[in-house]
């Protein structure tokens, strides 16, 4: 037995019942307290309205059975006499009532079914309905039982709202199911797993139940053959995967046909056909942003194939007003950050990060050193870090050095001058070139231009200087002038060691010609002269530098050359085998993959997945990480340039690259949409995945007959609305959703948005 109170609230006025007994004064008054509180108890439980319940031992069963058309005549006479057999077995004060689900049998030779209710409407095994008749037909506070007898094989599954009754009711459940002869072969599902897109391979799933061999699946799509299956076995339960290639997207009516050899045993072949409304979604959007690749995006359109619509800048400005919200994915190949301005690449950071844009980079040189890249925000977006090694340059040069050997030039400031031209040659290389003029009232080549590595010999040759004559300088400066415009070296100098006149020759003109060809022009006075002014001007004119020397102890360093320092990638080139690091979701059906000629070595950041690696010292060449909602994929070599040469011919090439790209590209909007059903309920969820809070989602049912319904979303949280509506559990759903700023209203025909490009099938089926 069991008590419950309508209205329980007034229970709450027994807590003041103690005080009547302290009011008492004499002891007769207790005896009237006593009996005052027991009327005014029960006063108060009259008010709280109690209900008794008094659960009996008598039971009430609830018997279902399943004669539908997918049982043979010798499974009905099964089910019956089990029928009859859980009678026999009830109490005599047990009641029960029977469902029959399917047409009236016409071999009921017990007669226990002449009471029972059928559920004419539903000749095939509709159990949902069945779970549904029961529910009603039990009677509330009463011991109850449910016992399903059927073959197992559901025509749908809508039963979650009677299931749910019925466990909140704590009725329990029996089922009894026939043995399974496997006489019968017959298709359950046809799905597919993930979203499907016009012009990319998708898989379609087929359940196959009963047993059989040589079988196959047919796939047609708008009554068009469209794949085929191999030649399959079945014991008892087959799940058959099928690829195909959507040539539009929309909505696309697929019919699955399991094809039976004629020697194998098919009770039914009714039941051999399954049909399914699939939605495909159009092709990704890509922005191609290449400079070094000739014709770059038609190159990569023919590799990806016409699951990608690629795109370029045409012009367009690359700023912080760039429309990237227009693209689902942007792909940099072998770019130098020069061409691509600082403001731009803060605005791609921010829509990677915020807005869940897919960024595929991918390059040389260019891309990971020489591009410019380091510590700029598109170097913070990728999964890896730039392994950049310090060239060291010792760049070549050509030294002429004009001596002043006249009379002058004797004793102290000749040996200075000699003095100082073999300090100048020490610091050069053996790759460097060297020669001597000498004037003395004439000019000649004491040694011509010629390796540095020669140090001996140009030592000797200036030893054997000696001071004579007068001082003719201009010609000897033409003479090293011709010498040194001839030398491919990066660096050309032309040093004059004098003491004193010039000869009053006017030297502008030729040095200044000579600076204009790339030649260095210095200048070293030799002791003290009045003539110093005129040594500053040359070497100013000649873009170099004037020394004063006034003895051994004032020697200056003449060095003529400076070590550059590059960073530059290490980027290998040969053949290198490549390994899959990663599972067949990023590369499909990829398993060998050819070598690569040419790859950039990098190392991966914290929190990144290598896809692709160097077989033999596992330097990543395919990389990726989620990045706040986006993603970025980067490719250590050029995808359509000489790196990649060997995979050009590879027939896999282009769909494993199309299927990396498509799990980098976008794969959110605004708002992640989920779409559930329940008998003749459909929930729209929208979850908010963006930042930006100033969108709402809009969504539109379309019926069969292509009219449009706009849904109203109710807001549930902050970033969570959902829409409901009805709608029979055997009709197609075709539901197409978007998101827009709060406030605007948009404008749906002929299915498509007005000035919204964000359109989303998200789902279509059958339940």
């Amino acid at each position: 037995m069991n008590i419950i109170f309508l209205n329980p609230w007034f229970l709450l006025l027994l807590v003041g019942l103690p005080v009547l007994w302290f009011m008492a004064r004499h002891p007769r008054d207790k005896t009237q307290i006593v009996i005052r509180g027991l009327l005014l108890t029960l006063v108060i439980m009259a008010l709280a309205k109690p209900i008794i319940f008094n659960k009996s031992s008598d039971k009430y069963h609830i018997l279902l059975v399943d004669l539908s058309a997918s049982l043979s005549l010798g499974q009905r006479d099964k089910l019956l006499q089990t029928h009859d057999s859980l009678i026999a077995q009830m109490d005599a004060n047990d009641s029960y009532r029977t469902i029959v689900i399917g047409n009236s049998a016409d071999d009921d030779s017990s007669g226990k079914l002449s009471d029972a209710i059928y559920l004419t409407s539903h000749s095939s095994s509709s159990i949902s309905a069945a779970l549904k008749e029961a529910v009603e037909n039990i009677p509330d506070g009463i011991q109850a039982s449910v016992t399903l007898m059927s073959d197992g094989k559901a025509t749908d599954r809508q039963w979650s709202g009677a299931m749910q009754t019925i466990q909140d009711r704590e009725i329990p459940i029996h089922t009894i199911s026939l043995d399974q002869t496997n006489d019968d072969l017959y298709l359950s599902r046809l799905i597919s797993n993930d979203k499907m897109r016009e012009g990319q391979t998708a898989k379609l799933l087929v359940d196959v139940y009963g047993s059989g061999n040589g079988l196959k699946v047919e796939l047609y799509a708008d009554d068009m053959l469209w794949a085929t299956s191999q030649v399959f076995d079945s014991d008892g339960y087959a799940k058959v995967a099928l690829d195909v290639e959507p040539k539009r997207d929309g909505y696309i009516n697929v019919e699955a046909r399991l094809i039976v050899p004629s020697d194998t045993l098919d009770t039914n072949p009714d039941n051999n056909r399954i049909t399914n409304l699939l939605a495909v979604l159009p092709p990704l959007q890509l922005l191609y942003l290449g400079e070094r690749q000739l014709q770059g995006a038609e190159k990569l359109q023919t590799l990806l194939g016409t699951g990608f619509k690629v795109s370029e800048a045409e012009g367009r400005l690359l700023d912080e007003t760039f429309p990237l919200d227009s693209y689902d994915l942007i792909v940099i190949d072998d770019r130098p950050a020069s061409s691509l301005p600082n403001a731009f690449q803060i605005h791609l950071d921010k829509a990677v990060r915020e807005n869940g844009l897919g960024l595929f980079y991918t390059g040389g040189r260019k891309a990971f050193g020489e591009g410019g890249y380091k510590n700029t925000p598109v170097e913070k977006l990728l999964p890896v870090k730039f392994q950049q090694n310090i060239e060291k340059k010792d760049p070549s040069v050509s030294l002429a050095i004009v001596m002043d050997t006249s009379g002058s030039m004797q004793g102290k400031p000749l040996e200075l001058a000699k003095h100082v031209a073999k300090l100048a040659i020490g610091h050069l290389k053996p790759h460097d070139m060297v020669g001597v003029v000498e004037f003395y009232g004439n000019k000649q080549w004491a040694a011509p231009m010629q390796s540095a590595k020669n140090k001996t010999e140009l030592e000797r040759a200036i030893n054997r200087m000696q001071a004579d004559g007068s001082t003719v300088l201009y010609p000897a400066v033409e003479e090293a002038y011709y010498g040194l415009k001839n030398m491919k070296t990066r660096f050309k100098h032309l040093l004059i060691l004098i003491d004193g006149d010039l000869g009053g020759d006017d030297y502008e003109p030729i040095v200044r010609r000579m600076a204009k060809d790339g030649i260095t022009v210095s200048t070293v006075l030799l002791g003290q002269s009045i003539h110093h002014q005129e040594m500053f001007d040359v070497a100013s004119w000649g873009r170099g530098r004037f020394y004063m020397i006034g003895d051994r102890f004032s020697l200056v360093d003449l060095t003529f050359k400076r070590e550059q320092k590059s960073e530059k990638p290490s980027y290998h080139t040969g053949k290198f085998g490549v390994q899959n690091q990663t599972g067949s979701g990023w590369l499909g059906d990829a398993t060998s993959i050819p070598d690569i000629t040419g790859y950039v070595e990098t190392t991966l950041k914290p929190g990144s997945e290598v896809l692709l690696a160097e077989a033999k010292k596992n330097h990543p060449v395919l990389a990726s990480w989620r990045i706040g909602l986006g993603r970025v994929t980067s490719l250590m070599s050029e995808p359509i340039g000489n790196g990649t040469s060997n995979w050009h011919d590879w027939p896999s090439y282009g769909a494993m690259l199309a299927r990396v790209m498509s799990r980098t590209a976008m794969d959110i909007g605004s708002f992640d949409f989920n779409i559930t059903r329940s008998g003749h309920k459909v929930m729209v969820s929208a979850q908010r995945t963006s930042k930006d809070s100033n969108t709402t989602p809009i969504a539109w049912l379309l019926d069969e007959t292509e009219e449009e319904k706009e849904l109203t979303f109710i807001r549930r949280s902050p970033d969570l609305f959902q829409a409901s509506f009805i709608v029979a559990p055997d009709v197609a759903v075709q539901v197409e959703a978007s998101s827009i700023p709060m406030g605007q209203s948009v404008v749906y025909n002929n299915h498509k948005i007005v000035e919204l490009n964000n359109l989303e099938i998200i789902r279509s089926f059958l339940s």
